[in-house]
């Protein structure tokens, strides 16, 4: 299916800011929502079963994003397995 052209769900939610406090951050923001919102999209219908939905299609998500995401992409790059979350010098995690 050709995407060129068409906004991806990540790159979607790249512009919200995170108004949560870094040091207690344990999850990407903009990975936590393109999660939620597939596992709603296959019929998750609450907070547990897209916590169960997620634990058993995080890895292939993110492989997914690595294989078919545009090599540029800030959606790709936050995506990536592995990815550590660094303060940014004015404080927001990039």
């Amino acid at each position: 299916m050709e995407t060129t052209g068409r906004l991806r769900l990540a790159d979607v939610f790249v512009s919200i800011q995170d108004p949560r406090q870094i040091a207690k951050v344990e999850h990407d923001l903009v990975e936590l929502l393109v999660v939620a919102v597939n596992a709603v999209l296959v019929a998750a219908d609450s907070f547990v079963e897209i916590e169960l939905w997620a634990k058993e299609k995080l890895d292939w998500l993110r492989g997914y994003a690595n294989r078919h995401c545009r090599s540029h992409s800030r959606a790709r790059r936050r995506l990536r397995a592995g990815r550590q979350r660094q303060p940014s010098q004015t404080g927001r995690v990039d």
